[in-house]
């Protein structure tokens, strides 16, 4: 189970689209968006890749992976940020669960909104934020 963690969680889902389509169902899934520049391990890139099974790519990559590995790692999906990579789809009872991104004024927000574990039943939330200045934060919520 989740805990949360000190900081400031913004709550997304209620002011933007989902980036998965349709309503239920989905699972592996992968949306490549248009960001501000940000460096990561000394590349700058204006593109992520978001999946649904809890993790990003900077690298372009088709892959929706849900086995994690350890990270940064020589092999694909490169340039990847996991805050909590694993086997994730969308929680059946919940019709916003959802993948979420948004941009604030300094930050872009990606946001995994009451998703499950794969057949876990589980109700969780948690986001990563890439700040223009280069930090990267995690938080979640149960």
């Amino acid at each position: 189970m989740l805990t949360e963690i000190p900081g400031n969680f913004e709550e997304i889902a209620n002011t933007t689209v989902g980036l998965i389509p349709g309503t239920s169902g989905w699972d592996d899934t992968g949306v490549d968006v248009t960001v501000p520049p940000f460096t990561y391990f000394g590349q700058t890139f204006t593109t992520l890749r978001i999946v649904s099974n809890g993790w990003i790519s900077f690298v372009p990559t088709t892959l929706t992976t849900f086995t994690n590995k350890t990270v940064p790692t020589t092999s694909a999906p490169f340039g990847t940020i996991a805050p909590f990579w694993d086997d994730l789809a969308d929680n059946l009872s919940v019709p916003t669960s959802n993948v979420y991104w948004t941009r604030r004024a300094g930050v872009t927000i990606v946001e995994w909104y009451r998703v499950e574990q794969l057949g876990d039943n589980d109700d969780m939330s948690f986001q990563v934020k890439l700040f223009d200045n280069g930090v990267i934060r995690r938080w979640s919520v149960t």
